[in-house]
């Protein structure tokens, strides 16, 4: 056994780049509060609960690109998608949400990221926006 194992920027700076390569078009996805995922959810559980308030784009947000890999503070590599905004407009039937938590799959529906908020987010009054920066880290260890 080694006695110590790290990754060097090498290589945090190149599995920031694959990544990113494989998560180019993904989607960023948003789904209901009361629902909490663990480690072993499935992309057809979080599909069956994904928010449908008045504005959301059905099937999420694309992804378009992420930033080249860089070193982030402290230590590893980190790529970023910028900010992704989803919003209530009210422009439907008034179907609200509360939200519970979001999730990121590749193009070919891979699940790759779940995250879950404290409190559910109200997304129930017009104008009413919910930004979400996206970043994905690498560590040295």
């Amino acid at each position: 056994m080694a006695e110590q194992l790290f990754y060097p920027i090498s290589s945090v700076l190149g599995q920031g780049a694959m990544t990113a390569t494989r998560l180019a078009n993904a989607k960023l996805r948003l789904f209901k509060d009361g629902f909490n995922p663990a480690f072993g959810v499935t992309l057809a559980e979080l599909n069956a609960v994904e928010c449908d308030f008045d504005g959301y784009p059905a099937g999420g947000i694309t992804v378009p690109s992420w930033s080249n890999p860089f070193l982030g503070a402290g230590s590893g590599a980190q790529i970023t998608a910028g900010l992704l905004s989803f919003a209530f407009d009210g422009s439907g039937s008034g179907v609200t949400n509360l939200v519970g938590g979001f999730y990121l799959h590749t193009s070919d529906n891979v699940l790759w990221i779940v995250g879950q908020f404290p409190e559910g987010v109200p997304m129930q009054t017009p104008g009413v926006g919910m930004p979400i920066a996206l970043s994905v880290g690498f560590g040295s260890e």
